[in-house]
């Protein structure tokens, strides 16, 4: 027989509406409905009972739904970042830049390329290849204000991003401070193989971005290619003890894409030629000048002060 409570009707005045807002099920409510004249405070019991019961299920799957939502954040982060150095990959720098760009947000972009990385493999094997790429990491996140924008898309090559501080911009002189601790830095970089501890170093290439051509449809690749002349002219220069002065550019919109194309061609050009030329005489003295004109033709275009100077 069932147990009366002390709870009447008349106390309950808004059932019909408490079932509205239950959610209960239409032969759920009908269950109450019926029980509803006999025993005001079982209906209403029944109706908690039931949300009670709901509520315990929401929960249920709101953590369901928190650990499917860490698993996806876990997915993404291991889907952004280079499994052998732990920076961000390819894919995390393109879709960076387009992020800084849309915003108008000014940024240093830098290339920078391992010196004489095949050697290095050659010379003491790919694991000890593989652990100077995980140094040379290392070294670009210390040398970054943040130490998150740094990316390796592929092979013996990083980027880096350098955005300015919250409420303050980042400036052509901020820009090249940072590309000088960056190639401070990786001057001469420590990596142990087996018994003994070998140096490896990388060349810097940068370019400022200003904010202000997010409207160029072709404003990434001149990004890209120009950072990427700036560090071929450095690499380049860097065998030959010749410095561009100085190295960061502002990009300058009205510039087009093939000039910096045409510049790039013509450095990679002169990587080949080092080596056809090394049996001529006075080499030195050639290949300096001839790197010298292109440095010089790959700093003009860029809106570079065109100057250069050989260290001595």
């Amino acid at each position: 027989m069932p147990v009366q409570t002390d709870i009447q009707s008349q106390d309950i005045p808004n059932i019909e509406s408490l079932l509205e807002t239950s959610g209960m099920p239409p032969n759920l409510r009908l269950q109450v409905l019926e029980i509803l004249g006999e025993d005001p405070g079982r209906a209403i019991l029944k109706i908690a009972q039931y949300c009670a019961e709901q509520g315990q299920k929401i929960r249920r799957a709101d953590r369901v739904i928190s650990s499917k939502a860490r698993l996806l954040e876990r997915a993404e982060e291991i889907a952004t970042r280079d499994a052998l150095t732990g920076v961000y990959n390819r894919r995390k720098f393109d879709a960076d830049l387009e992020t800084a760009v849309r915003e108008g947000i000014p940024c240093l972009i830098a290339y920078v390329d391992v010196r004489d990385f095949k050697q290095v493999n050659d010379q003491y094997g790919h694991p000890t290849g593989d652990r100077a790429l995980q140094a040379i990491a290392k070294t670009l996140v210390s040398a970054t204000r943040t130490g998150t924008g740094v990316y390796r898309p592929g092979g013996d090559e990083f980027t880096v991003i350098e955005k300015g501080e919250p409420g303050k911009e980042l400036s052509l002189d901020i820009a090249r401070a940072i590309e000088e601790r960056l190639i401070h830095a990786g001057e001469k970089i420590p990596v142990r193989t087996g018994e003994q501890i070998i140096t490896v170093a990388y060349d810097v290439g940068a370019v400022h971005y200003a904010g202000n051509c997010a409207a160029d449809p072709e404003i990434f690749a001149k990004l890209k290619a120009c950072a990427d002349t700036n560090m071929y002219a450095a690499k380049i220069g860097a065998k030959q003890g010749i410095r561009i002065i100085p190295r960061v550019v502002t990009l300058d919109p009205r510039t087009p894409l093939d000039n910096y194309a045409d510049a790039l061609r013509m450095l990679k050009m002169q990587g080949r030629t080092q080596e056809t030329m090394k049996p001529l005489r006075n080499y030195g003295r050639r290949m300096l000048a001839f790197v010298s004109q292109a440095a010089a033709y790959a700093a003009g275009i860029m809106g570079a002060v065109g100057q250069c100077y050989t260290q001595r």
